[in-house]
């Protein structure tokens, strides 16, 4: 039947046929074979042939409707709104986009061991990672730790004792540095505010392992006595 409600009439066998089908292609009523002259009566029970079929259609439809109207309204009482997905519902992430910086999808979590290599450019770092990728080793006031781009931070505290001057000391890392050591800061610790007192202490150029210094003197008036050590830091790759 088309959008006007007009039967579409087919000839086979030297008879009639009559089939109806709604505007979906779906068949409402099929007659094989009629005689070529229809009594009012073969009419009239094709009609409610006709109308009995769209009144099927009719209750399925609404069927649906309060099926699907009463699983929603069901969900609506229920804390977050619908029931959360379980193990046994879960969305396969193969049919989800990988996320991007302009696409939303799924993203990996980077392992320490993939935070600490810093290459991937794909995975994120939680807040957890990132401080178990930064976490290294402190005894006492020597130590090191990750910084966030990869580079190596060590520190530590180197007491002068009885060295005199120009005499030189030798600091082995807490742990080496895998390429180079790139930078080295010191500070000379005073046990006293000396008048006149100018010590310093001079670095040698560093291997990964270590680094090597010693004490410098200007004034030799004012001495060594209230120089008790020096603090480093060193930062390396």
């Amino acid at each position: 039947m088309d959008e006007f409600g007009r039967a579409k009439i087919h000839a086979a066998d030297g008879a009639y046929r009559i089939r109806v089908l709604n505007k979906k292609g779906a068949l409402v009523a099929d007659v094989a074979k009629i005689s070529r002259y229809v009594t009012s009566t073969e009419l009239d029970e094709f009609l409610q042939t006709i109308e009995d079929s769209l009144n099927e259609l009719s209750q399925v439809k609404e069927t649906l409707d309060t099926v699907t109207e009463t699983v929603i309204n069901n969900q609506k009482g229920m804390a977050g709104g619908l029931t959360p997905l379980d193990e046994n519902n879960l969305v396969d992430p193969m049919y989800l986009p990988k996320a991007s910086a302009t696409v939303i999808g799924v993203v990996e979590l980077a392992t320490v061991a993939e935070i600490k290599t810093g290459t991937d450019d794909e995975k994120v770092i939680t807040v957890k990672s990132l401080k178990d990728a930064s976490k290294g080793e402190t005894t006492n006031q020597d130590g090191w730790h990750r910084l966030p781009d990869g580079k190596l931070e060590q520190f530590g505290y180197v007491s002068r004792g009885a060295t005199p001057i120009n005499t030189s000391i030798d600091v082995t890392f807490p742990t080496p540095f895998p390429n180079a050591c790139l930078n080295i800061q010191t500070t000379i610790r005073d046990s006293s505010i000396t008048s006149g007192s100018d010590a310093q202490f001079h670095v040698l150029p560093p291997t990964t392992l270590k680094f090597s210094g010693h004490f410098q003197l200007y004034n030799q008036d004012a001495g060594l006595a209230s120089v008790d050590g020096f603090y480093w830091r060193a930062i390396g790759n």
